[in-house]
């Protein structure tokens, strides 16, 4: 991407988006990309603004590309099928990706001070970076190539991942007996927080239907007559605006139970609301006040950078979010094809 101007924004979206499949994290991937994207992208004279609101935007790609916690989450809580909503999610992450890439190179391309492009690089230094990538890309390829395949379930593919990863740590000696104890202290909490978060999500939907509040929402919308696409844009509206302010999980543990009959009972599918919502829970977190990666993003410059430079540069990026969201709606296929190809 060297003589491309923006080229590094396009890698950085690019990036996150391999990155999130793997690990599954908006804010690792942030924390992992930034560490590296943003000192590059102020060496070579980037718009500091933009680069940051990349990292940031970028940084979300985990909730939607699988494996995705979201997506569990939301399963869970509707009962749909964990694997499907992992191969729904691919489609629109690759398109939100690549509206990133051309967002990036738009405005490069009006503003070449923004992303200067860089020199040309060798062919030796481009197969050395291709070859550093190729175990990750395997290990990538099995995971996704056996879920696509239907070779294994989701949980098989997420331990067969695990497992190749420990092995290509111990092939390159980069995995030592403390970080090995370290994954597994991590894997621990994260898997107890899971938990915790079944338990609860299980008992706000038993609150939910022995209390009535699904079917006075639904008696509510039959007598107002609203249109099916009116109640799913009173939907969006609902969960963008609480998202500016609440957390992933606090959101899908209080909207999904609430709304998901409503919607279903409107006609829409279940797979394509949870590919909806997860977009939604993106957008929110990159949205002030409380977006969480607004300030993971800024965590990673230090105070010499105020939080406006990383709002600022955000705001661009939400443009190619928000029209992947208004693609999504127009076109359910975009999330359910391959479901459907597949035969999930």
């Amino acid at each position: 991407m060297g003589p491309v101007r923006g080229g590094l924004l396009v890698a950085t979206a690019l990036a996150s988006a391999i990155f999130g499949a793997v690990c599954g994290s908006g804010a690792a991937t942030n924390v992992a990309i930034g560490k590296s994207a943003i000192p590059e992208m102020r060496k070579r004279g980037y718009n500091l603004s933009l680069a940051l609101g990349c990292v940031a935007c970028s940084g979300t790609l985990g909730f939607m590309i699988p494996p995705s916690s979201t997506f569990i989450l939301y399963g869970i809580l509707t009962e749909q099928s964990i694997g499907k909503l992992f191969i729904a999610g691919i489609l629109p992450g690759i398109l939100i990706a690549v509206l990133f890439g051309l967002t990036a190179v738009a405005i490069c391309w009006i503003r070449p001070a923004y992303g200067p492009a860089a020199e040309r690089t060798s062919l030796k230094h481009k197969l050395r970076a291709v070859l550093g990538l190729a175990d990750a890309a395997i290990l990538f390829l099995l995971v996704m190539g056996g879920l696509f395949a239907g070779w294994f379930t989701p949980t098989t593919a997420g331990a067969i991942g695990s497992a190749g990863a420990i092995v290509i740590g111990v092939v390159r000696r980069e995995l030592s007996w403390p970080r090995f104890l370290e994954s597994l202290r991590e894997s621990l909490r994260l898997s107890c927080m899971i938990f915790m978060l079944m338990i609860g999500a299980m008992i706000f939907g038993h609150f939910i239907t022995r209390s009535g509040l699904s079917e006075s929402l639904l008696d509510w919308v039959r007598a107002s007559g609203m249109s099916p696409l009116g109640i799913i844009t009173f939907v969006s509206a609902l969960f963008f605006v609480l998202g500016c302010f609440i957390d992933i999980s606090p959101i899908l543990l209080l909207l999904v139970p609430l709304f998901y009959p409503l919607v279903v009972e409107s006609g829409y599918d279940a797979i394509w609301f949870g590919v909806i919502v997860t977009l939604l829970c993106m957008i929110g977190i990159v949205t002030p006040p409380v977006g969480t990666n607004i300030y993971v993003t800024k965590g990673l410059v230090g105070e010499d950078v105020a939080l406006s430079t990383v709002i600022k540069g955000i705001g661009v990026f939400l443009i190619p979010m928000v029209i992947s969201l208004i693609l999504i709606v127009m076109f359910p296929e975009i999330s359910l094809f391959l479901p459907r190809f597949l035969k999930y």
